[in-house]
């Protein structure tokens, strides 16, 4: 977690180089005059956390400006410059400012000030424990619904594509043909009103053409994911051999996507076993029968859910690796799954 603080007094900093000592991905800033206005504007877009180490109001002010949405604000938390208080202000759940808090908080002795209402009451925060195992938010404009439920004492129904080992929290039930939470990598109706979680654990094996462009594989990986009925956010990375490493098609669709991009040696595929389409033609240009299907299966480590396709050039498979979904050991004061 990359968190950037700043400090405004000696006793701030002080408290500050305390801190990186368990935080190593900590970096501690005295602000410059008049600097703090461009010091939030860089940190807020590129960090995943922002420490202020002084008074509320003054974060408050540096941050109201940018703040944007739960999904995708970074978690913002005040200290006090003596060390008292450990005080989430933005993104407490999304962002894991809540999580956050209480870790500064034991590594200085200090009390997190937690407001968030379903953490008082000791209640299943269903974004905090998408966060914590990894799921993807589809529509968190949903997640007040969900807690809103909860709070007014009513059980919310979770419905999941995969396994949830443990006991689910107080209120949570489990199964059921209608649902208010829907764990699953497939694609929902528009009909549907649940909160959408997306577990990431589809690897997409791409085979192109020299000089395909970004709008080709944008394309054909649209249709791939939409003929096997899958969620975009899905996808956790992109694979395919190391002949397309410069493929400048390849690599912009993912850099605008975020997606990481890996490349194997063509022996490698080669030597994987398992059924799957060989072409004559691949083999002679690529040194291997099949790139996108063994490509997926290499990268991922799971099974095929969508063979070989080809769209103007491109050829997309798709395989799944099942997530390790858990509910176990949820601690209502710490706000902390151990899974």
């Amino acid at each position: 977690m990359r968190i950037a603080a700043i400090a405004f007094t000696d006793a701030g900093c002080a408290l500050g180089r305390r801190l990186q000592s368990g935080e190593p991905d900590l970096d501690v800033t005295r602000c410059p005059a008049g600097g703090l206005a461009d010091w939030t504007r860089e940190r807020f877009a590129s960090c995943d956390a922002l420490l202020f180490i002084g008074s509320v109001g003054i974060a408050v002010r540096a941050v109201a400006s940018l703040a944007r949405s739960k999904a995708s604000d970074p978690a913002v938390v005040v200290i006090d410059e003596q060390g008292q208080f450990a005080i989430p202000v933005l993104s407490g759940h999304i962002g894991q400012a809540n999580a956050l808090a209480r870790r500064l908080a034991r590594a200085i002795g200090a009390k997190a000030v937690v407001t968030t209402a379903t953490d008082l009451r000791g209640l299943f925060a269903v974004d905090d424990w998408a966060v914590r195992q990894g799921l993807r938010i589809a529509n968190p404009e949903r997640v007040k619904t969900v807690s809103a439920a909860l709070l007014a004492g009513r059980d919310i129904r979770l419905a999941a594509e995969f396994p949830i080992a443990g006991t689910p929290p107080r209120q949570v039930v489990l199964g059921g043909n209608q649902w208010d939470v829907f764990v699953t990598c497939r694609t929902l109706p528009p009909t549907d009103t649940a909160l959408h979680l997306v577990p990431p654990v589809i690897t997409a094996g791409v085979g192109c053409r020299k000089g395909t462009s970004v709008e080709a594989v944008e394309a054909a990986f649209s249709a791939a994911l939409a003929a096997a009925g899958r969620h975009r956010l899905s996808v956790a990375e992109v694979c395919s051999v190391d002949l397309k490493a410069d493929e400048p098609g390849l690599a912009e669709f993912c850099a605008r996507h975020g997606l990481p991009f890996r490349t194997f040696a063509a022996a490698s595929l080669a030597a994987l076993e398992g059924d799957f389409a060989a072409s004559e033609f691949v083999a002679t240009i690529a040194g291997v029968d099949n790139v996108c299907e063994r490509a997926a299966v290499l990268g991922g480590g799971g099974y095929l859910v969508a063979r070989k396709a080809a769209w103007d050039g491109v050829t997309v498979a798709l395989a799944l690796r099942e997530p390790s979904l858990c509910f176990d050991d949820f601690g209502a004061e710490e706000g902390q799954w151990a899974c």
